[in-house]
């Protein structure tokens, strides 16, 4: 028994991270950031009983989005931020610890990262943003891109997440075999 848990525990359905009979999956660590585009977020199948958004069967719990701020709106103790990633924009909502909202340090035109959950509000879907950073280098918006693609090809089964092949050859050295394999050719 480790950690307080024990074979007998009680668990749910789907917490394993295996397909539940719907054919959605939970990832494993069900608080995983996922990164993705505007277009990603406003595309997601919302399941109507729980109001859980999913993405290529994929539950999205916290959400990684890279863009640049078109409007900053305050709201009482929130700013409401308009951000376009290139691909499409999205309302997001973050709450301030300050005294008031005009305190943000987030202005438009500034690049930046954003961490939350999708959520749906009556002027549509947006992000209730945990954490905004400024983006302060600008390779953070290829590397956020490339990562999008990568999560994406995880998700829909066109990438393996194990080690490439050359990686782990055991004499460290890399046969011809092992510089087609699609591993390979993603690093």
């Amino acid at each position: 028994m480790f950690g307080g848990f024990d074979e007998g525990s009680p668990r749910r359905e789907g917490d394993d991270g295996k397909s539940r009979d719907d054919g959605r999956r939970r990832p494993l660590d069900n608080m995983s950031v996922i990164p993705v585009s505007a277009k990603m977020l406003m595309n997601a199948e919302k399941e109507a009983p729980k109001g859980m958004y999913y993405l290529d069967k994929v539950e999205l719990s916290t959400v990684e989005l890279v863009g640049l701020i078109l409007e900053a709106t305050p709201d009482r103790n929130a700013m409401n931020y308009k951000i376009d990633d290139g691909s499409n924009c999205i309302d997001v909502k973050y709450w301030m610890v300050t005294s008031s909202a005009e305190d943000s340090p987030y202005r438009e035109g500034m690049y930046v990262r954003v961490c939350g959950q999708l959520k749906e509000s009556e002027e549509g879907r947006e992000v209730i943003a945990f954490q905004i950073h400024p983006v302060k280098d600008f390779n953070e918006l290829t590397f956020h891109h490339l990562a999008v693609i990568q999560s994406f090809l995880i998700r829909t089964g066109q990438l393996a997440t194990t080690t490439p092949a050359f990686v782990s050859n055991t004499q460290n050295q890399t046969s011809s075999s092992n510089l087609t394999s699609p591993a390979h050719r993603m690093y």
